[in-house]
């Protein structure tokens, strides 16, 4: 058998090398009888402490972009009295919180990052996926659903790519404009072109909001799906002491209706 490297991460004491002991026949057998735990490259990426980098955000950068450009663009707009855009742009970034938290669910979703530690609500990659394999099989049960569409609900905000990406080229150039026509600590912005950047601000902040809600929300009813099954599940093989309990003392007329 060939030596990957794992054991070597484990800093085995070299003083216990003479306390160890080989284990018997038996033992050998059950782990050589013992299915692939991994891969072989899986297990080369943890002997070499390789094991992150996996995975991306396809709006990441976008996402990312959209934050700091709201942030830069209420700092012009404070800067030449641009009241209104500042406003704008600190109700979006700051008070609602929206392009950050869109950033933040789409790097859970798309499994960049962890769960959020303060909100186990909330989708993230590995949750979505687990629950989306249970409803899987329920759902082909029950309605014949044949394709990944149970799976998919949560990760609509993943497909947003090009629609992010202009949003966040149209805040750039707001950016740009609201820099270039400061006189005097003044802007000199028409209001036409003030009205164009509220707009884009707050076309972007409803976008994205409806964006990681629509997931949200999906993920939401997933759980509850799941929960109601869980509910329900052990009353479909009931044994005789407890169809006697449900039938004679415990059991509402509704349940009785179901089992019998």
């Amino acid at each position: 058998m060939s030596s990957i490297g794992i054991f070597n991460r484990l800093g085995f004491p070299a003083s216990l090398a003479d306390k160890t002991i080989t284990f018997s026949d038996s033992t050998l057998a059950t782990l050589n009888n013992l299915p692939p735990i991994l891969t072989t490259w899986q297990m080369q990426d943890i002997a070499n402490s390789n094991t992150t980098g996996y995975f991306t955000n396809p709006v990441g950068n976008y996402a990312s972009n959209i934050v700091s450009t709201m942030a830069s663009i209420k700092t012009a707009a404070n800067s030449c009295n641009l009241f209104t855009v500042e406003a704008a742009a600190n109700s979006s970034a700051y008070t609602a919180n929206v392009p950050s938290h869109f950033l933040a669910h789409t790097d859970r979703i798309s499994n960049v990052s962890p769960p959020d530690p303060n909100d186990p609500s909330l989708p993230q990659y590995n949750t979505c996926i687990g629950l989306g394999k249970a409803l899987t099989f329920i759902i082909y049960q029950s309605d014949g659903i044949s394709n990944n569409a149970v799976m998919m609900g949560n990760f609509g905000s993943l497909y947003t790519t090009n629609t992010v990406s202009s949003y966040a080229a149209n805040l750039y150039g707001d950016l740009i404009l609201i820099q270039s026509n400061i006189s005097g600590g003044n802007s000199t912005l028409s209001p036409s072109q003030v009205s164009n950047i509220i707009s884009h601000i707050n076309t972007t902040n409803t976008f994205l909001y409806t964006s990681y809600s629509q997931d949200e929300s999906y993920f939401a009813n997933c759980r509850t799906i799941v929960n109601d099954y869980n509910s329900v599940k052990g009353l479909s093989h009931m044994g005789d002491t407890e169809k006697y309990l449900a039938n004679t003392l415990i059991g509402t007329t509704k349940l009785k209706q179901r089992i019998y």
